[in-house]
């Protein structure tokens, strides 16, 4: 009975480490260097001042590829006071690869637009 208890308890441990190495193993393929999987070439984050009076400005970014890059609005913080819908609303443009413009209809008051670009391979 002793042999046969003693058989079981080697054959879970065996078990246990056959499991352990095959699990590590699998461990190993999730937490590798995901750089030839992932989808994204570039992530860039930033913001954009329109001041008090003017209507646009822009934003220096890394050269990305136009057609690869998607532009996403983050928010916009208003300054001092804004009386019209119209001078709050504001929109993005990748203007070229290195470019981004915020813009607005009106000029009352300041903005601070947040951005996002990201460029897909």
């Amino acid at each position: 009975m002793i042999e046969f208890l003693a058989g079981i308890a080697s054959r879970v441990r065996t078990l246990a480490t056959d499991y352990t190495t095959a699990r590590a193993a699998k461990l190993d393929y999730l937490t590798g260097p995901i750089s030839g999987i992932s989808p994204i070439n570039s992530i860039q984050h930033g913001s954009i001042a329109i001041a008090n009076g003017a209507s646009s400005n822009t934003a220096t970014i890394t050269a990305v590829t136009t057609a690869k890059t998607q532009l996403a609005l983050l928010g916009a913080r208003y300054g001092g006071t804004v009386t019209a819908f119209t001078d709050a609303g504001v929109a993005l443009t990748l203007t070229n690869s290195t470019t981004i413009t915020a813009e607005r209809n009106g000029t009352t008051g300041t903005i601070t637009v947040r951005f996002c670009a990201t460029e897909f391979k």
